[in-house]
């Protein structure tokens, strides 16, 4: 009982760890219509994606209108004492979040 216990815990960490947190940009340019203009990585049309630094996704789409970038990043939460969060920095979002490794 005690271990079927401790494996849903381990197993609800692992997902409330790697939820990830949404932030829309609104990314209008008048020079690029259509088109989302994202400081840190340039103009990339309606339906991209692409990677960022620090395990980072973002997505351009239109929304009511303007053309908005989605960034979706990892969002650690507490972990029991005998857990940590390791990372795989080789890999792009989502596969690079932390994940608790528990002992």
């Amino acid at each position: 009982m005690a271990r079927g216990i401790v494996m849903l815990l381990v197993l609800t960490v692992a997902a409330t760890v790697t939820q990830g947190a949404l932030q829309h940009l609104i990314a209008d340019n008048p020079e690029y219509p259509g088109m989302c203009a994202d400081k840190k990585a340039g103009i990339f049309p309606m339906g991209a994606t692409w990677f960022l630094e620090g395990c980072v996704r973002a997505h351009c789409s239109r929304s009511e209108g303007r053309m908005v970038i989605t960034y979706a990043s990892c969002s650690p939460f507490g972990l029991p004492p005998n857990c940590e969060l390791v990372t795989d920095e080789s890999l792009v979002y989502p596969g690079c979040c932390p994940k608790p490794k528990c002992s």
